[in-house]
């Protein structure tokens, strides 16, 4: 077996690519996605990516890691690996090479996100001195089957209070007075979304890159609570692979000073009509398990899946 560092050519792309889409099929991605993520990836000096080979040039794993932020001493990293690699020595070469390149960067921990139901990782990574730290249930909506009608009166309990939910005009990304409204609401929210450690808010452009004009980007989907002209909620989808069957929710958040209004409800009914309206299927969104968000999914038809978990090992 060989280590050495993904080339960024078209066949490392393909290979890698080949290699995820083969072991989760039901979340798959594309060369085009992948190019684009790389766009502001690296630019970071803390990134990496390793691919261990086989003398045959067979692709048996591969992993990418950064620090999680300039100031972190975290490196977060995601691993792909074929199964037989967790047990003959070539997820440990790869675990190896990554620690060596994290004490470079003085990091402290390592962190990895895992989906619960991911045996063979979850285990490797338990084995080797993993421990979880958070969890967020996974929760499946199957938009056909969602009935609006047990919630009229509450929707019309936060409309009389003068909240209003609309959709962001078409074209919206494309204005600067709307990027900015965004990029500044959503950072607002976020830092109320649970965490492993301390967000630090991307500049504009790097927002703009990663979430608005990225492949997987449903602009179409956004919508924000307004209280008169102040924007108050938001919330919007994002695709899986570039397609929109299945979509997974990016964002639902409402600012702390106009919670218990009922406005979260009502953000997530009108993007589950326009799910319905655009096409889409089903709607998947995970939450911290002590999250009132989780609650509110489960209130609006959501059924639980497998959990990703949050797990830590120090350097």
């Amino acid at each position: 077996m060989m280590i050495r560092p993904f080339n960024f050519t078209d066949a490392d792309y393909e290979s890698a690519i080949s290699l995820r889409n083969q072991l989760y099929p039901d979340n798959p991605s594309t060369v085009e996605i992948w190019k684009h993520n790389d766009k502001v990836r690296r630019r970071d000096p803390s990134y990496h990516f390793f691919l261990v080979e086989s003398d045959a040039g067979e692709l048996r794993a591969f992993v990418q890691f950064a620090l999680n932020n300039p100031r972190s001493k975290k490196i977060a990293f995601g691993i792909i690996a074929q199964n037989e690699a967790w047990h003959d020595g070539t997820a440990s070469s790869l675990m190896a090479a990554m620690a060596g390149a994290s004490r470079k960067l003085s990091a402290e921990k390592l962190v990895c996100k895992v989906q619960e139901n991911d045996q063979p990782k979850v285990s490797y990574l338990e084995e080797n001195g993993f421990e979880t730290v958070m969890r967020y249930p996974i929760s499946a909506l199957t938009v056909a089957s969602f009935d609006p009608t047990p919630f009229t009166s509450k929707i019309e309990e936060t409309e009389r209070l003068g909240i209003e939910v609309r959709q962001l005009p078409a074209g919206w990304q494309h204005d600067a007075k709307w990027q900015a409204l965004v990029h500044d609401l959503d950072w607002q929210l976020m830092l109320d979304v649970p965490s492993h450690e301390p967000r630090m808010q991307s500049p504009l452009e790097k927002f703009l890159t990663e979430e608005i004009f990225h492949p997987n980007s449903l602009t179409e989907s956004y919508f924000i609570a307004w209280d008169n002209d102040e924007a108050v909620g938001l919330t919007c989808f994002v695709k899986r692979g570039g397609r929109v069957e299945t979509v997974s929710t990016l964002l639902t958040g409402v600012l702390q000073s106009h919670r218990r209004r009922g406005i979260a409800r009502a953000l997530k009914i009108e993007s589950i009509k326009f799910a319905r309206n655009f096409g889409i299927q089903t709607i998947l969104t995970n939450n911290e398990e002590n999250n009132p968000m989780f609650i509110l999914n489960q209130q609006l038809g959501f059924q639980q899946k497998p959990a990703w978990i949050n797990l830590e090992k120090s350097l």
